[in-house]
């Protein structure tokens, strides 16, 4: 599976200050948004029964994906930040199987996402910003897959794992026009805690609309290797993404 970038998994313009001079009080963000996803990668739910190869392109995320909704909620004081986040996706996907046991069949994918994190801003001026962060994600994945039949009868399986892992990270922001931003930041997790590896991020633009509400457009990608016994969830999703942002 390919590893093309290392971006954000929540949007950055809620990680860093805004000016170039700390606010020594309160500020605190809320930001619903969308996430079109793709899914790709490898999952194993049943014992003796080899790994599904899953691919979603571009051309068919709409129509695989079945619900996606997110929300990032963010708090600031001075260049101390703090950001929560929720994610639920749905999406369901073909998929195919080696050797001619079985003759492909599907899986749809369910995850949930949990998070909080601690942050510090560490480089600050006119016109960017530079934050650090750590804190853990707790995920809830739910697979079910379906086997078509082949030399053996067809099969289905439903599983779902729970874990949490410790995650670290970068964000910025650049100005590059009145009212106009750019935004990128990537983390990592996992470190085998409980996945083997978690990685993943967004980047993009932020457009102010008032002194209150912005709008942000970018990409998202989000990756996690994880296994445990016969549980097998080696999967990327990535996509489009659309943000609101309500500062008060």
């Amino acid at each position: 599976m390919k590893r093309l970038l290392l971006l954000l998994v929540f949007p950055a313009f809620l990680l860093a200050p805004s000016s170039s001079d700390a606010q020594e009080e309160w500020e605190f963000t809320l930001a619903p948004y969308l996430w079109v996803s793709g899914l790709e990668g490898n999952v194993k739910t049943l014992s003796g029964v080899p790994q599904a190869e899953i691919e979603l392109s571009f051309t068919d995320i709409l129509k695989n994906l079945d619900l996606a909704a997110f929300a990032v909620g963010g708090a600031r004081y001075g260049d101390t930040f703090l950001r929560g986040e929720v994610s639920y996706a749905r999406v369901t996907a073909d998929a195919t199987t080696p050797g001619p046991v079985f003759s492909g069949g599907s899986v749809t994918s369910t995850t949930f996402t949990g998070g909080l994190s601690v942050g510090r801003t560490i480089l600050r001026d006119s016109d960017k910003t530079l934050g650090v962060f750590t804190g853990f994600r707790y995920w809830v994945i739910k697979t079910d897959v379906s086997l078509n039949a082949g030399l053996a009868n067809s099969r289905s399986h439903s599983e779902t794992v729970n874990f949490v892992d410790p995650i670290v990270g970068l964000s910025g922001t650049y100005a590059i026009a009145p009212d106009w931003t750019a935004f990128g930041s990537a983390t990592i997790g996992g470190f085998g805690v409980s996945s083997d590896l978690e990685w993943g991020g967004s980047a993009g633009v932020n457009y102010q609309i008032g002194d209150t509400i912005s709008l942000a457009a970018g990409y998202r990608y989000l990756s996690i290797d994880y296994d445990d016994g016969d549980f097998v969830y080696d999967v990327d999703q990535h996509g489009p993404m659309i943000g609101l942002t309500i500062s008060f």
